[in-house]
């Protein structure tokens, strides 16, 4: 076999180099397993039948029931003319229609909580392990620096805050008028 020759991975078939419709380097020919992009799709497809990802299952249900073309959210605005599979609320991305509803981008983005509320900013600013200080403790920290007592890393440990927060707080980049 010669070396501008090799065999496809899904369809077991010869292809040479100057078959593809495109020049391919040596870099570029060396990586080539399959004789067209229609045999890698197909052997992609048939790989990940078992544990598919979300790629591969979007694209399915593209290819199966065409683009999403409505929003079912009754609340929707109807503002956004793109529409797209969202995964229902307790199921796995799977090769089930049923597992997805079609919702424009807006309702899709409330649907799944990217956005966090109001309540829920709050519930992490509170258990932020990053805490703001107030002026006695500023006070007390340059202190204990200047002092020697305490170095930068430990500084941060002790007020819960990071190493550059008590550096800028040390050379009195915030914290000036304190």
């Amino acid at each position: 076999m010669k070396r501008d020759t090799k065999r496809c991975g899904n369809c077991k078939k010869y292809f040479h180099r100057h078959d593809l419709s495109y020049p391919t380097s040596d870099k570029v020919w060396a990586t080539r397993r399959f004789c067209m992009e229609k045999c890698h799709s197909l052997y992609r497809s048939s790989h990940l039948k078992d544990n598919p990802n979300y790629f591969t299952i979007h694209l399915w249900l593209r290819k199966t029931y065409g683009n999403a073309d409505k929003c079912v959210n009754d609340k929707c605005l109807g503002k956004s003319n793109n529409f797209e599979y969202a995964l229902k609320k307790k199921r796995n991305h799977a090769r089930r229609k049923e597992n997805y509803i079609m919702l424009c981008r807006p309702c899709h983005s409330k649907y799944d909580n990217k956005r966090p509320s109001y309540e829920t900013s709050i519930k992490l600013s509170e258990s932020s392990r990053l805490k703001k200080l107030n002026k006695e403790q500023v006070l007390e920290l340059r202190k204990l620096y200047d002092d020697g007592k305490e170095n930068e890393p430990s500084l941060a440990r002790i007020y819960g805050t990071t190493q550059t927060n008590v550096s800028h707080i040390i050379l009195r980049k915030t914290w000036k008028y304190v």
